[in-house]
């Protein structure tokens, strides 16, 4: 049997390009299975290669001690080295990576079933796998933690991603645990630890809506079984049905109608965007020109530049059967000047060009000025334009007060055709306060 297993491994060398000399060299090694391959590490590998390469030395007889003529140690003849060239060596690395995948998923080793095809498919993995090693620096982080049932798509697309960035025992990305195969063997040991690694997600739920479904697998540290608990939930009828529903509401009320503080035509074309794939993963894909329709439906901005985007868009077929091109193009027509607002006034002839923030003070705004203020400091300034006109009243009070005081003639004292005079002057000296005020000259 084991002769079989031999012979087929080499039989499985050989359809990477290995010699017949090569092949037998490195089954003799140990190797009486392919499946033992999975026994040693990649690096393990090489330097079989190198003893392979090297040869060795033959062994002369060793006599028997007391000058007889028997031989204790029977000579033994040196084995010449077999040249492995790089390619060789390369390609028994992919082998190595297809066997220690099959082992860790449960799958039988089948010598026959690694065919050329097979081979160059997982060469090419070991080579974007060194390629991921040189970029380590660069680090996919995991999805922010899980919090809305809505979101459960987007969700696991980063988190399939963060997993493709995260290897297991023998460096392979740990996307694979949460394949979609079910009939399989009991995984063995080392899968076993690619679960318990996969259990982490747990961080990304344990306060959300989805610990509910993950709790009963961390005791297990059954990674895998976690995450097909949290599909099978949250790609099912009841959750398909409210995400679209959700979809569709956004659709109907997300509305642009102007750059608006935080919301613009960025996040007004990335809502709908989102509305959009959200549909198409649960089988209720738009056509684009549909898309583009939404689009232009829901922008209910009047500025007079934007107006002249949507009908240029209306007027070209290329744009209106591509939502990506035809928001692309609206963006350049946004009016980002915040200044702008419904209604008019004098002073908004003159805006300001100053993007600082202004100070709380009683005095007036322009336009710009006053929408730049919140809600609190708003009601910080009427309530100082409050005390100002409060503080004005209380001085006019006062000072006619001190003017009845000063008009009223001492006992005795005062001459009435004296303050007869004084009165008319006074008269007089009013009426041209009040003529001049009105912009009438007056020497």
């Amino acid at each position: 049997m084991a002769a079989d297993g031999a012979s087929a491994f080499r039989g499985a060398l050989g359809r990477i390009g290995w010699s017949v000399p090569a092949a037998n060299a490195f089954t003799n090694e140990g190797f009486d299975a392919m499946d033992s391959l999975g026994l040693v590490t990649c690096d393990r590998l090489k330097d079989i290669c190198k003893i392979i390469h090297r040869g060795t030395d033959g062994v002369a007889a060793v006599p028997a001690a007391g000058g007889n003529a028997a031989v204790a140690v029977a000579a033994a003849p040196g084995i010449p080295g077999i040249v492995i060239p790089m390619m060789w060596e390369y390609k028994l690395s992919g082998m190595h990576l297809w066997v220690s995948e099959r082992l860790r998923q449960g799958t039988p080793v089948v010598a026959e079933d690694f065919t050329a095809a097979i081979g160059n498919l997982y060469t090419r993995k070991v080579r974007e796998l060194e390629e991921a090693k040189d970029e380590e620096g660069v680090q996919v982080k995991p999805p922010a933690p899980f919090s809305k049932e809505t979101k459960w798509i987007p969700f696991f697309k980063l988190l399939v991603n963060y997993l493709s960035s995260v290897t297991g025992v023998n460096k392979v990305p740990l996307d694979y645990v949460i394949r979609k195969d079910d009939d399989i063997a009991p995984p063995d040991t080392e899968f076993e630890t690619e679960h318990e690694k996969l259990i982490q997600v747990k961080q990304l739920t344990v306060n959300g809506p989805a610990w509910t479904y993950v709790a009963p697998f961390e005791k297990k540290r059954d990674g895998c079984g976690a995450v097909k608990a949290l599909k099978s939930h949250y790609e099912g009828d009841a959750v398909m049905s409210k995400s679209k529903a959700v979809a569709f509401d956004v659709l109907k009320h997300t509305i642009y109608t102007g750059e608006r503080g935080n919301f613009g035509m960025e996040k007004y074309t990335n809502a709908l965007s989102t509305a959009f794939q959200t549909l198409d993963e649960y089988g209720e894909t738009l056509t684009e020109s549909r898309k583009v329709d939404v689009f232009l439906r829901n922008n209910h901005c009047t500025d007079p530049k934007m107006l002249s985007g949507i009908a240029i868009i209306q007027g070209d077929a290329d744009r209106m059967s591509n939502f990506a091109k035809a928001a692309d193009y609206l963006a350049l027509f946004t009016n980002t000047d915040t200044s702008q607002k419904t209604g008019r006034s004098i002073s908004s002839a003159q805006r300001s060009t100053n993007k600082k923030k202004p100070a709380i003070r009683a005095g007036n705004y322009t336009p710009n000025e006053w929408h730049q203020l919140s809600d609190k400091e708003k009601d910080k300034v009427r309530a100082k334009r409050a005390a100002a006109k409060a503080s004005r009243n209380k001085s006019k009070r006062s000072a006619a007060a001190v003017s009845r005081s000063s008009e009223k003639p001492d006992k005795g004292s005062t001459d009435k055709a004296t303050n007869a005079g004084d009165q008319f002057a006074l008269l007089n000296k009013k009426k041209k306060r009040k003529v001049g005020f009105e912009g009438e000259t007056s020497d």
